[in-house]
């Protein structure tokens, strides 16, 4: 039986946040919600449409429950077969995510907590499969775990693509699935340490430039990560559009929404504190007036279409915390 617990009082808060050039900026009124669960970790996979977060909690680097952060003040645990725990790869805005069943490995889709197995057929014998994102038509992208990595595709209609590998470069991450069926990654270079961004193109991979892709959105729009600090592209293969860090010293992107919103963190001082580039104003704001000024860790994950950021506090137990825009 599934379980579902409720979330902590809220708090409401009035915030005014410094915006670029030190001006100052009033946002509307945050609803604070503390999940009240501590743990060792939290990983934020990302937000569905309707304001549901999805992630899961892991202890020393093991994935542990995976759950739906409901937008209605609960939490919904997702639950694999015979009742182990699932690790979410990756989700779509309507809910559809794919992830492992930690208890043997078998790849896994669904839908909110409806639970369904995954296969792939063209997949080479003791290989293992590794879902890591889809899309609101039920195409998965992935790797394929054998000799080599290999990224695949099934689509909703169940035709199967793995796509060759380019020379010196093997994937090791899928972050997301386009509209249009274009898988986005991370792949690592032969005697590098670093990481750069890959798409699928006809039936093999194309690589870009050095850096670490953390959100794609259904029509192509990206943002990540590189030695230059946190950036947006409006398309796979677009230019990088730096993001502004007013006074800090580095920073990072984790998560946007349909609208161009954007969610990461920065260090000002030696704290790292939440952030948010806002699409309407094109500013970024610090978050970080909705908490305690404890020390902790603070980074925003995600961001629902309405503005609603998911937040994971770390110092001592991990918790996570909403920000519900009114």
């Amino acid at each position: 039986m599934s379980m579902i617990r409720k979330f902590a009082p809220a708090l409401v808060l009035a915030v005014v946040v410094a915006g670029c050039g030190g001006d100052s900026i009033k946002l509307p009124s945050f609803t604070a919600v503390n999940l009240g669960r501590p743990s060792t970790g939290f990983a934020v996979v990302g937000a569905a449409a309707n304001g549901d977060f999805y992630g899961y909690e892991f202890a020393s680097g093991i994935p542990l429950e995976a759950f739906i952060y409901r937008a209605n003040g609960t939490v919904t645990p997702i639950v694999g077969p015979g009742g182990s725990d699932v690790s979410l790869r990756g989700m779509s805005s309507n809910g559809n995510w794919v992830g492992i069943d930690d208890s043997n490995n078998d790849a896994l889709k669904g839908n909110g907590a409806t639970v369904n197995s995954f296969t792939l057929s063209i997949a080479p014998g003791g290989s293992l499969v590794l879902p890591g994102a889809t899309n609101n038509a039920g195409d998965v992208g992935g790797l394929n775990i054998g000799t080599v990595s290999q990224v695949f595709r099934k689509t909703a209609g169940g035709v199967e693509t793995l796509f060759t590998n380019i020379a010196g470069f093997a994937p090791v991450r899928v972050v997301g699935i386009t509209t249009a069926g274009v898988v986005v990654g991370v792949a690592t270079q032969t005697g590098s340490s670093g990481f750069f961004y890959f798409l699928t193109s006809g039936t093999t991979l194309i690589v870009g430039d050095a850096g670490y892709i953390e959100d794609v959105e259904d029509d192509g729009r990206i943002v990540g990560n590189d030695a230059f600090g946190p950036f947006r592209m409006n398309s796979p293969v677009g230019v990088r559009i730096r993001l502004p860090l007013p006074n800090a010293t580095t920073g990072a992107v984790y998560g946007m929404n349909n609208k161009g919103d954007m969610v990461g963190e920065f260090v000002a001082g030696g704290v790292t504190k939440p952030c948010l580039w806002d699409s309407n104003t094109g500013a970024f704001l610090d978050l970080s007036g909705n908490f305690p000024a404890d020390g902790n860790y603070r980074s925003a994950r995600a961001i629902t279409n309405s503005g609603d950021i998911l937040v994971v506090r770390e110092g001592g137990s991990s918790q996570l915390l909403r920000l519900n825009r009114l």
